[in-house]
């Protein structure tokens, strides 16, 4: 069911993929609905994305464009 809602987004990036909303959908579908963990949890992860983002292996030394954030 969640591939099926998700088959034709577009995703951001991978160095993105904590500014976006797309990701930040798959993620709470996921973590609270097919796993039934709570919002604490899927905040986490969120976080956790964002430090992921930040990492020099993953932006390989690009700019992130204005305005691009967390999204949780």
């Amino acid at each position: 069911m969640i591939f099926e809602e998700f088959r034709d987004r577009e995703l951001k990036l991978a160095y993105l993929a904590d500014a976006d909303p797309n990701r930040a959908e798959v993620d709470r579908l996921v973590v609270c609905d097919l796993l039934e963990f709570d919002e604490s949890v899927y905040e986490a992860v969120r976080r956790l994305a964002a430090k992921w983002c930040a990492e020099p292996s993953v932006h390989g030394g690009k700019q992130r464009p204005i305005g691009a954030s967390l999204v949780i």
